[in-house]
Order: structure tokens, then C-alpha cells, then sequence
């Protein structure tokens, strides 16, 4: 049931659990649904804490391969849950990646994704002064 999927994922970042990352990482790799997508998108935003960087590497696996076929909340709702886990995590190896995973979204055939990217992209080096 996608309602049940749906709040299960506001309320556990929540919980205090410590394998809250992988339950989320695992439920965006596997999902199709984009109304569940945009919901773990928006509760690792809401997280930004990824200590064995799970839900990053998530993020880069749900990207799409199709450059010009994109679904622009998803990558809008990815730049942003990527730049929330750089900022959480201040390491330089989660810039490298959000960075990498950014310029990557950048090769999007979507003027609005592209823009949208630029932004994002100029925050996490703004982070790293």
C-alpha cells in the first residue's frame, strides 16, 4: 500500500534507529513508484545524515540513463537531497560525490534541471569554503 510506504518513510527517519540510511537506500533502489521516490527524496533531505553514505549512493543509482526522458521532480528532489547530505556530513569525500552526482544530472537534457543543478552545484561549493 503506497499511503502505509509513504508514512512509513516520514516517521522513520525519526525513530532513532541506527540502519534508518540502508532501509531507505534499499527502498529507493528497488522502487518504481515516483510517489515513493519523492518521498524518500524529501525524508533524506529532511535526514542529511549519512554516515556509510547509503542513501547518496541511492541517489546516484535511481538516476536515469536516458538524457533526455527525465522526470524533473525526481532530479530536482535528488539535487536537493544530495546537497542536504554534503552540507549535514561536511566531509570531503560527500563533496566529491554530490558534486560528481550533479555535474552528471547536468548532461539532463531539461533547461529547467539544468539550471536547477547550477544552483545546487554552486551551494555545495559555496560549503566547502
Amino acid at each position: 500500500d503506497i499511503v502505509m510506504q509513504k508514512k512509513f518513510l516520514e516517521v522513520l527517519a525519526y525513530t532513532g534507529t541506527s540502519d534508518y540510511s540502508s532501509t531507505i537506500a534499499t527502498i529507493l533502489k528497488k522502487t518504481n513508484d515516483t510517489a515513493i521516490i519523492q518521498q524518500a527524496l524529501d525524508t533524506i533531505a529532511s535526514i542529511g545524515y549519512d554516515p556509510e553514505g547509503k542513501m547518496i549512493d541511492a541517489i546516484e543509482h535511481i538516476l536515469p540513463t536516458n538524457k533526455t526522458k527525465v522526470n524533473e521532480t525526481i532530479i530536482i528532489l535528488s539535487a536537493d537531497a544530495v546537497y542536504e547530505i554534503c552540507r549535514f556530513m561536511g566531509r570531503p569525500a560527500f563533496y566529491a560525490k554530490g558534486k560528481d552526482i550533479l555535474v552528471r544530472m547536468l548532461s539532463y537534457r531539461n533547461i529547467i534541471v539544468w539550471e536547477y543543478t547550477i544552483q545546487i552545484l554552486e551551494k555545495i561549493i559555496k560549503l566547502q569554503m
